[in-house]
């Protein structure tokens, strides 16, 4: 992955976590679906830093690219 690609997820991962912030605080959003885009902005971006430790569990699962392996742990 990319320097700019990291810091581009990065940048956006921080945004969404910001925007979910302030409507739970604002009460336009419920804490259920709230807690759902707080868990996958900060897994994006402990993916995005982790990057190296991340491509190494997709090469030992089987995975053929790194991309897949994260597609796979958003599905499930």
């Amino acid at each position: 992955m990319t320097t700019q690609l990291q810091i581009i997820l990065i940048i956006f991962s921080l945004i969404t976590f910001a925007f979910v912030i302030l409507k739970i605080r604002k009460a336009q959003l419920e804490i259920a679906n709230a807690i759902v885009w707080i868990i996958l902005s900060l897994t994006l971006i402990l993916m995005t830093l982790l990057s190296p430790f991340v491509t190494k569990i997709a090469k030992m699962l089987g995975f053929y690219s790194t991309i897949n392996f994260v597609f796979t742990m958003i599905l499930f």
